[in-house]
């Protein structure tokens, strides 16, 4: 951590309003992450991949296990429309900073681009 920016003295710590939908269902699922909690256990049985910060609402990054990555290229390739353009915007942002900062490889960050052939948004 920087020194600059130590922890607060008051010891302020805040719930994030999480949002997330899966392959299956474009519906918007909500949840918080309490403040008070280290993890948010979810159920993603028989979902092919899942995205969190729908339509980037949420100030944070979200890195996915690899698998959920390749997942989400694969679905991003067979039909982009099952993303916003916000979403897609997102996904990539979201992969390359990681990338950059070491915590995801620049293979998965390179496999995520190849849906742009497609992209009409920009």
């Amino acid at each position: 951590p920087d020194k600059k920016f130590e922890s607060s003295p008051f010891n302020y710590r805040w719930s994030i309003p999480l949002t997330y939908f899966d392959s299956s269902s474009q519906e918007v699922k909500r949840l918080w992450f309490n403040y008070n909690d280290a993890e948010v256990m979810l159920n993603l049985d028989n979902v092919d991949w899942f995205k969190f910060n729908k339509n980037q609402v949420g100030y944070y990054r979200v890195n996915y296990p690899t698998e959920n990555w390749a997942a989400l290229t694969k679905a991003l390739l067979e039909n982009i429309e099952m993303f916003s353009a916000t979403d897609r915007a997102s996904l990539l942002n979201d992969v390359f900073i990681l990338a950059d900062s070491t915590q995801l490889s620049y293979e998965t960050a390179l496999n995520l681009t190849k849906y742009l052939v497609n992209e009409e948004e920009y």
